[in-house]
């Protein structure tokens, strides 16, 4: 049995699937696992456009008898369609994977099998059957890695992880923007004179970046769950620690449709004892501290991107709260799609469109009418799905 570089033996990726009955209890539907007689496990998972799913993580038992990333893709029953494996003589680890707005796939995660030394950040593009495009490495002469990775609005990828290469001190929070082809437009580090790590970065509705983690360098003592809100070129806007005298620290986050920011993590400091999940909810500082945050006028914007398949994103300005109502037509005047029907604050603001109606089944191809009505103000534009 193989052991992991963090000390954990896992023998098998495992997907689970779970929904929850009317007692509000979960129900198990179907476990699947996936691997052979070594080690090999999952780190990331996302339901993709066709209902399956996409895993990421890595697979000693098959590739270069090395660790190495493994990409799976399931059906909608965890039936396994295919999967690749990308890696060379050294270990390398898939960290983090989304589908792109083109259908295929982005992975973050490390590799020592490439790039300048030791390990460095690595990120890789596939095509919808899971075929490398393009891949990039970033990093330095000592450790560097790569644990969590979203396609931006402008088709390019944002990546954060942790850097001992460069930055202040043991490790920084490291945030990397490419374009859409992994080319760098800029990288910044964020930290102290400790260990800082970045785990898990979004895009926000203003076009800047929030990032949890944690950091060793600032808050309460040992380690501290670390919230990071940077402008659209990387540049700190605020950060909030999060924790106690123990280790606390940041594993996901979400900005919330009220402005906010929701995370997960665990937590040392609180709870029943030894760690125990932790959930935070998060208001936005500057919407109570600096009017400027809010926009001055209401604004529906072209979608992103446009034409698209089959995940485009709708933004929208919203100066004061409101009741908010999005709905997607088709060219013969039928409602397709309720997007929002809800009461929304005042921000900047979004949601996504998968393609499909309000029965959750996928829309054919052609031109779409979306239309907002917030208060009195009302406008529409169209957008072009292609399939």
């Amino acid at each position: 049995m193989r052991m992991g570089r963090f000390g954990l033996t896992m023998k098998k990726v495992v997907l689970l699937l779970t929904t929850t009955i009317l007692q509000g209890q979960p129900d198990t539907f179907w476990i699947r696992t996936f691997g052979g007689s070594n080690s090999d496990y999952g780190r990331s998972v996302q339901q993709v456009s066709d209902y399956g799913y996409i895993l990421t993580g890595s697979t000693a038992s098959f590739g270069n008898d090395s660790y190495d990333v493994w990409f799976i893709k399931t059906d909608a029953q965890g039936v396994e369609e295919w999967n690749q494996i990308f890696g060379g003589s050294d270990d390398d680890y898939g960290s983090s994977i989304q589908q792109t707005a083109d259908g295929g796939y982005i992975i973050t995660g490390w590799t020592n099998s490439f790039g300048n030394g030791n390990y460095d950040v690595w990120l890789i593009k596939t095509d919808s059957q899971g075929n490398e495009e393009w891949n990039q490495t970033w990093g330095g002469s000592d450790f560097d890695r790569g644990y969590s990775v979203q396609q931006t609005t402008d088709g390019g990828y944002i990546i954060t992880g942790e850097t001992k290469s460069f930055g202040n001190g043991g490790s920084d929070v490291w945030l990397i923007k490419s374009d859409s082809q992994g080319n760098e437009e800029w990288n910044q580090t964020l930290g102290g004179s400790d260990f800082d790590r970045g785990y898990s970065v979004q895009q926000t509705t203003d076009g800047g970046y929030i990032i949890t983690g944690w950091t060793n360098s600032f808050g309460n003592g040992n380690y501290d769950a670390w919230l990071i809100k940077t402008d659209n070129q990387g540049n700190e806007e605020w950060n909030q620690t999060l924790g106690g005298s123990e280790f606390d620290k940041g594993s996901a986050i979400q900005q919330t449709a009220d402005g906010g920011y929701i995370i997960t993590g665990w937590t040392n400091s609180f709870g029943n004892g030894n760690d125990d999940a932790w959930l935070i909810k998060v208001e936005n500082p500057l919407v109570e501290i600096d009017e400027s945050f809010k926009p001055n006028v209401f604004a529906l914007h072209h979608n992103y991107p446009n034409p698209f398949n089959p995940f485009t994103t709708v933004r929208y300005d919203l100066p004061e709260d409101a009741m908010v109502n999005i709905t997607i037509y088709n060219m013969m005047g039928r409602q397709v799609r309720t997007l929002i029907s809800r009461h929304q604050s005042a921000g900047y603001q979004s949601v996504q469109w998968n393609a499909t109606n309000d029965a959750r089944s996928p829309v054919s191809a052609g031109i779409y009418l979306y239309i907002i009505q917030a208060g009195e103000f009302r406008q529409n534009k169209k957008m072009v799905l292609l399939k």
